[in-house]
Parts: C-alpha cells; structure tokens; sequence
C-alpha cells in the first residue's frame, strides 16, 4: 500500500513539474537523528555446549549531518510540490532518500509558517558495507519561508518521518573451544531533521 501510494505521488509529481511554467531548485543542511529498533541472537556451538542460545533486544539513537537537493514548482502562491534527494552520515551509516515534498505557505506577508508531508525511499549502508537496508519514509514538516525577493528564498524546518527500513547483520567468529554465531535484526522506527534551505526560483 506505502509503495503504490509512492510510486502515485511520484507520477502526480512529475505530471505536476511538466505542467508547470514556474520551477525552483534548492539545496538544505542540517542535522538528522534516527531511532533504531533491534533484536539479536547470539548462538555458540562446542562440545561442552551444543547448542547454547541466547535472544536480546533493545534501541538507540544516532544523530549526523545531512544535506540535499530538490527541483520544484508553485501552485498558486502559496502551494509547492518538489521531488528532493536527501543524504546523511550517523554514526558510520550513510543514509539516502528520496520521494516528493508537498509544502502548503501560510499567509501572503515575505514571512510565512508552512506546513507540508514527505514521502519516499530510504535507503542505508554501513561504511564497511556489512549491511544495507532499503524501506519506505514518509511523515510531515513545518517551518517558516522567508522571500528574500522575487527569485530567492530560505527555509527552516523540522521533519519527523517513519520509516519501515530493516536490515541484517550476521557475524560468525571461530575459537579453539567453539563457535560464535551472531545475527542482528534491526529497525529503524523514526527520523528526525532540523534543516536550513536556499532555495531559487525560475
């Protein structure tokens, strides 16, 4: 169901873009925090102890910095529809995403608050390329847009987006006495990013 309505949002997206006669691009930095769900189990192997198991989970979070890109278009005054590629690095895992923005403007003065919802792939990788893991994001954002004049702008936002990204991690360590095997299942719930954009319009 996420990925048909994905896969829709993109076409929507694109017909949108193609239609339009007023695009913008921008370009956003900011910080990213990701809350993470796992369970592990452990199993040792010997003569002494067959087949010893142990089962355990728990969670953490990671935070990092993140930038991205994005291509768009106005609806009106006060509408803006954008596909964006978004990268980041916590904590030794490199993260990309990519969808659709949607942001609805707020007022008529150069300051305005906005609201607006993100949906998209996400994919990650650990720096050691010993697990990757690919699921839908999707969530919302708020912040303010101030037009600095007819063609620049700038955005501070916040988005808070859930994920359904999972990966794997299976380890195996031989001994003398035995052999450890360990496998790692894990979650990422949520995402969280504080951002500052410039954005141009043509």
């Amino acid at each position: 169901m996420k990925k048909s309505l994905f896969v829709a949002g993109i076409l929507l997206a694109g017909s949108t873009l193609v239609a339009s006669d007023e695009y913008f691009v921008g370009m956003e930095f900011g910080n990213t925090k990701s809350k993470i769900n796992w369970t592990q189990t452990y199993i040792y192997q010997s003569d002494l102890y067959p087949n010893h198991y142990q089962i355990g989970s728990g969670g953490g979070t990671g935070s990092g910095n993140s930038q991205g890109i994005k291509l768009g278009t106005y609806i009106g005054e006060n509408n803006k529809v954008a596909i964006f590629y978004l990268s980041s690095d916590i904590d030794g895992v490199s993260g990309e995403s990519f969808g659709i923005q949607y942001d609805h403007l707020i007022g008529h003065n150069k300051l305005k608050p906005f609201v607006g919802v993100t949906i998209g792939e996400g994919l990650i990788e650990d720096n050691d390329s010993t697990f990757k893991g690919e699921g839908i994001i999707y969530g919302m954002q708020l912040g303010l847009n101030y037009e600095i004049d007819k063609y620049f702008s700038i955005d501070t936002g916040y988005r808070f987006l859930k994920t359904d990204i999972e990966y794997s991690i299976y380890q195996r360590d031989y001994g003398e006495s035995g052999t450890a095997s360990t496998l790692t299942n894990g979650h990422i719930k949520e995402i969280k990013n504080w951002y500052f954009g410039l954005n141009y319009k043509f």
